[in-house]
């Protein structure tokens, strides 16, 4: 959603700004290609974000609360 908001150069997805695309198709690995209605094409390559960055504060306490009980068994 973020790489199409850029793509469409707006802040959110709105059904005004899609209506600007003719079609999205992910061409390759990490890669997404943008028709736009004016048959112009923009391609995109994105890089994933690691697993660590999309936990919130409140899985990271509960993984942490289970390595300490985990080791405390050993």
């Amino acid at each position: 959603m973020e790489l199409t908001c850029e793509v469409l150069e707006t802040g959110e997805l709105t059904e005004q700004a899609m209506n600007r695309l003719s079609e999205i198709s992910i061409t390759g690995p990490n890669q997404v290609s943008f028709l736009f209605l004016d048959g112009r094409m923009v391609e995109k390559v994105w890089q994933d974000r690691s697993r660590a960055e999309s936990w919130t504060d409140e899985m990271k306490q509960r993984a942490s609360e289970q390595m300490k009980r985990r080791h405390h068994h050993e």
